[in-house]
């Protein structure tokens, strides 16, 4: 997504690192149903969101200020996904 409007840019990449306040989530899920299980969950959702992504980028007939909020939201989540890799570094460190 090409974006003029730094202002914008730079919320979009601050979303994406509240999202990843969701390793705090992760954590905690991680202990209830296990760690292969989850780090399954979020490698799924984070490939979902990004296949979104490409998606909602490349469909010509979604209005872009439409695009620009399902988008912003779709970065948010997948930051919340990308906590993956810290399940998947405690999952190496205890094996």
């Amino acid at each position: 997504m090409v974006c003029s409007d730094a202002a914008q840019r730079s919320l979009i990449s601050t979303l994406y690192f509240v999202g990843t306040y969701g390793v705090l989530v992760s954590g905690i899920l991680s202990d209830k149903i296990g760690r292969k299980k989850s780090i399954y969950i979020f490698l799924i959702a984070n490939s979902v969101f990004h296949l979104l992504i490409a998606l909602i980028l490349n469909i010509e007939s979604i209005n872009p200020k439409t695009q620009q909020i399902m988008y912003t939201i779709l970065r948010t989540l997948t930051g919340f996904s990308s906590n993956v890799y810290a399940s998947a570094a405690v999952l190496a460190v205890e094996v």
